[in-house]
């Protein structure tokens, strides 16, 4: 079959960009020789569950941190990708964030053989300006460029000059049954970084903990700001929030909770939001660009604006007393999220790619 490699920086954590790499591989198993490239880590299997048909290949390039590195990190991880793998005409390279798309960049201009596609998971304006301008110069020199919303086209089309075509993240999974939605218990998940917001959720929603403390909120992650949200937690003396460590049964964690909260100060799509959507969870979401606006105006969730606290603890509490339109919600989310079930979405993928016989055809 033809040969397709999925370049990421390190698939073995958790996380949304791995999670949306397992996906994708998955999906394409049938029709494709799939590649997963980790090029940071030396082994170890993904955090999410992988088709056997797919190859991990571990570049196990050291990594340095900070910019005084960059171009001889650059350098060696380009070596390797020469080294490493194999590109013929008919080998197909997506890349899955910003530096290993300049990778693939690079590697078409000096005349390496295939088909060099950018996959985009993060909001234009949220990356930092280097990755901003590497952007501007490597994007038009590949062959495709594909994001993750209307709104993400319009502006890459705007900064950029490219045409990048949309095709969404896929469900991972669709429970059978949705949540019932009785349980005292609100949830999030992601890093423990500031990014996700995860210390304004827990300032905001103090006052509510407090009033309804046979509720819990459970955090599922891990990160750089554990002690420090452990602080805060302590703090603001709340006995009813716990740090969760990430874990393989996500969809159990969302089956088992009522509200889904996302704080995230910013946000490219949302796979989190996605997953508890596809059970049937209501979600809280702060209005920031673009992902949560984009999956929710489908329905199924409150959007808050960006950095209101007081307005996002009013709309977990009118969810918490209202069990009545967590379930109406609760429904709505769980329509909106079949627009991103699997099917559809890897027809979006093969449409773009070029189907060639399946497996199943051979």
């Amino acid at each position: 079959m033809r040969p397709l490699n999925i370049v990421i920086y390190n698939i073995t954590p958790p996380g949304g960009v791995e999670r949306a790499a397992v996906n994708l591989a998955n999906s394409l198993a049938d029709h494709y020789q799939v590649y997963i490239v980790s090029l940071y880590s030396g082994e170890g299997q993904p955090f999410y569950p992988l088709d056997k048909r797919v190859t991990i290949t571990h570049l196990g390039v050291p990594f340095t941190p900070g910019l005084r590195h960059y171009v001889a990190q650059n350098a060696r991880t380009l070596r390797a990708l020469r080294s490493r793998l194999t590109f013929t005409p008919d080998t197909i390279t997506l890349g899955m964030s910003v530096n290993p798309n300049v990778l693939l960049a690079l590697l078409k201009a000096a005349g390496t053989s295939g088909r060099f596609i950018a996959c985009e998971h993060m909001n234009y304006e949220d990356a930092p300006r280097l990755a901003q301008m590497l952007r501007r110069v490597a994007y038009p020199r590949l062959d495709d460029v594909v994001v993750l919303t209307e709104a993400d086209r319009d502006t890459f089309q705007r900064q950029l000059g490219v045409t990048p075509h949309v095709i969404p993240n896929q469900l991972p999974f669709f429970p059978d049954a949705p949540a019932s939605l009785s349980a005292k218990r609100l949830i999030g998940v992601g890093r423990y970084v500031p990014m996700k917001g995860f210390d304004r959720l827990i300032e905001a929603l103090a006052p509510v903990l407090r009033e309804f403390p046979d509720w819990t909120l459970d955090l599922y992650g891990k990160g750089e700001q554990e002690a420090d949200l452990r602080h805060l937690i302590l703090r603001e003396g709340l006995s009813n929030v716990r740090l969760c460590p990430a874990t393989r049964e996500i969809e159990r964690a969302y089956l088992g909770s009522s509200v889904m909260l996302v704080p995230s100060r910013h946000e490219s799509f949302g796979m989190v939001l996605l997953e508890a959507q596809a059970c049937g969870v209501p979600v809280v979401a702060f209005d920031v660009p673009h992902g949560p606006r984009a999956i929710l105006s489908g329905g199924g969730g409150v959007l808050v604006p960006d950095g209101d606290g007081a307005a996002f603890a009013e709309a977990v509490r009118s969810l918490i007393v209202n069990q009545e339109r967590r379930r109406e919600l609760g429904a709505q989310a769980r329509q909106n999220a079949m627009r991103y079930a699997p099917e559809p979405v890897r027809q979006q993928w093969l449409d773009l790619l070029g189907t060639p016989p399946s497996s199943h055809d051979l």
